[in-house]
């Protein structure tokens, strides 16, 4: 099978892109991998691309580039009877020859970033007996997802049971903080980790304004969408940790992911949503009960 798509890669995708583009791309199909677990029937894909930068002058934006291929091997898939529902894509990041807007995007949102934490934030740490706090740096480690990393002087203890109530809730200041200024950037918050003197912090982000009622149980979470639930609130959006959902009851209610089609939510079927992967609930009749497991 590997041989065959990357024939068809060869002869469908790659005359395609290099139209477009005015380029002689290199598409290599390096891998098809089916997970360890027998709840899924998925495939991920691993794809290698090369671009030589001589003899164009034509910007590429990797992830127009990207969305462009996605969209091209969705149909290859499609056409030699794939089913497209359980198929993921990886692509190597960085691509040679290609501009990345979120590394580009780095050089904006440092600067401002440190402005409005100076101006927002650093006089509650000063009253707090904080005499700095730091922007070390920005890193994009998973393509779409980034890291903060802040520094403040004094330090809090890394230990967090070990924390006066005081440092609790100067931390919490800090993360509130530095999410609302991103908003206020129009950057997506969840698309962000926040490391306070190298020390992750646990992010429970407007808690009051998630569109259920959570129970944890250890890596599993119990959630709660009411009846009532306003579609408006279910919104798409993705998560930073690979998750399983499992339904919990019959019900009407689907699930859909990034350019696919939606889901029927089956009773005790499990559904794998990786990290970064864009999705949304699709408001059926009643209420609905999920199981989520954190992997």
């Amino acid at each position: 099978m590997k041989s065959i798509i990357q024939s068809l890669i060869n002869s469908f995708i790659v005359p395609k892109l290099n139209k477009k583009w005015d380029r002689d791309f290199t598409v290599t199909l390096r891998g098809i991998q089916s997970p360890k677990t027998d709840y899924s029937q998925s495939k991920t894909y691993y794809i290698k691309i090369s671009s030589p930068t001589e003899g164009s002058n034509k910007l590429i934006k990797s992830q127009e580039f990207k969305h462009e291929f996605y969209k091209l091997f969705n149909l290859l898939l499609e056409h030699i009877g794939i089913e497209r529902l359980n198929i993921f894509i990886k692509i190597n990041s960085p691509i040679h020859g290609m501009i990345d807007e979120q590394m580009e995007g780095v050089k904006l949102i440092k600067p401002i970033l440190i402005k409005l934490i100076k101006k927002i934030i650093e006089p509650k740490l000063k009253e707090l007996g904080f005499n700095e706090i730091v922007v070390k740096g920005i890193k994009y480690p998973d393509e779409s997802l980034g890291e903060i990393y802040i520094e403040t002087t004094p330090k809090i203890r890394k230990v967090h049971h070990m924390r006066t109530h005081e440092e609790r809730n100067i931390e919490r200041l800090l993360e509130d903080g530095v999410y609302n200024i991103l908003e206020i950037m129009g950057k997506d918050p969840m698309d962000y980790t926040i490391y306070f003197n190298s020390q992750k912090i646990d992010i429970k982000l407007h808690e009051n304004k998630l569109p259920f009622e959570e129970k944890i149980n250890g890596n599993k979470r119990l959630r709660k969408f009411s009846e009532t639930v306003d579609e408006g609130e279910l919104q798409w959006h993705r998560d930073r940790e690979d998750r399983i959902v499992i339904p919990t009851h019959q019900t009407d209610w689907k699930v859909q992911m990034d350019n696919k089609l939606p889901i029927s939510l089956v009773e005790g079927e499990q559904i794998e949503i990786p990290k970064g992967i864009y999705h949304r609930l699709i408001k059926g009749s009643g209420e609905l009960n999920l199981t989520v497991i954190f992997k």
